[in-house]
């Protein structure tokens, strides 16, 4: 199969199967039941059940490109990840990455609890391909954007799970690679934490670094990234620009779907209208009496009413009617929230 020279990253219907055991003893069975299959050149009899958590997904990323993977929990997302950075091998399928790999898969993957932050700087960048030259030539900016002052002298173990992670994205975004994996990790990090580590990845980005990222925060997914690739049960259900797809996955993780999806029985929505308000006015969703099929946004210079008839619209609806009020424009942020207040 060619490569694309513009390419970083190419999966190619990767799958990945899992053998599921109901008993310890059915292992030793199963492979008891092979050998003597190879032997007599005959089938093995099954003692466990295939699990998917990958069927057959195919995705491209472009040099200088940054694309979020989004799920719900158990969708396959951390699963691909290892596979594209070689730590997991696909049942079925191809994957091809070009250049050097940084991964930010696990808290702390790579570090020695017992030694103090500055040796596992040295222990993980000596993984990364790092020489200690590049080390010593590196080690203040290291130091400096990992923000852990005098911890840097003390064992890792000591570590609060914040200081670990701002220690080893500052390793890996130092080596400048060629493609950075990042796996719910600054997650974990505060928002001046977090402000650092996307001013730096806009700089990586800049210098042509291909960055793939797991994230549950649909706003990081919006501001930052270029794309977006929507995984469920194991399949991708959908990639394209991020907004739509982070729509698209907030429908799926409230269970609500667009008017288009809706069966020839199931009530679909006659109108969605937004209504400017002024300050002053009561809003019954924060007066505690909240009224049928409406729904409420907006910060408060600029109330918002969104009135739904027939099912609850979905998160594209409600953003396409937010977006033409005459009052302004309110993020789906803050549907999610409103939602999450109206439904719990």
């Amino acid at each position: 199969m060619s490569f694309d020279a513009d390419l970083s990253i190419r999966v190619s219907g990767v799958s990945k199967c899992y053998a599921i055991y109901e008993r310890p003893s059915d292992r030793l069975k199963q492979m008891v039941a092979s050998g003597i299959a190879r032997l007599s050149r005959t089938r093995p009899r099954r003692y466990h059940a295939d699990f998917w958590a990958l069927r057959d997904v195919s995705l491209e990323v472009r040099k200088g490109e940054c694309v979020a993977l989004i799920g719900r929990n158990g969708s396959g997302k951390s699963t691909l990840l290892q596979i594209i950075t070689g730590t997991l091998a696909p049942t079925e399928g191809e994957v091809h990455v070009d250049g050097r790999v940084a991964a930010l898969l696990e808290l702390g993957s790579g570090f020695n609890p017992e030694f103090t932050g500055l040796e596992n700087v040295y222990l993980n960048a000596s993984l990364l391909g790092m020489r200690r030259e590049e080390v010593d030539a590196k080690l203040d900016d290291i130091l400096a954007f990992a923000d852990i002052g005098e911890f840097v002298h003390q064992p890792v173990k000591t570590y609060s799970s914040g200081m670990v992670v701002r220690l080893a994205f500052a390793v890996q975004a130092q080596i400048d690679p060629d493609v950075l994996i990042v796996d719910e990790a600054l997650a974990v990090g505060d928002a001046r934490f977090q402000a650092k580590c996307f001013a730096r990845l806009k700089a990586l980005r800049e210098r042509g670094t291909s960055i793939l990222m797991v994230t549950h925060s649909t706003e990081q997914v919006v501001t930052h990234c270029d794309r977006a690739v929507l995984l469920d049960h194991g399949r991708k259900l959908d990639e394209g620009a991020p907004r739509p797809i982070v729509n698209r996955y907030l429908d799926l993780l409230y269970g609500r779907r667009p008017v288009e999806a809706a069966g020839p029985t199931d009530p679909v929505v006659a109108s969605v209208t937004a209504v400017a308000l002024p300050d002053a006015a009561k809003i019954p969703s924060y007066e505690g009496a909240l009224q049928p099929n409406a729904y409420y946004c907006g910060p408060a210079a600029t109330r918002i009413a969104l009135t739904a008839h027939g099912y609850a619209p979905s998160f594209d609806d409600l953003a396409r009617a937010l977006g033409t009020t005459p009052a302004g424009t309110a993020s789906i942020f803050e549907v999610t929230r409103v939602l999450n207040e109206v439904h719990g």
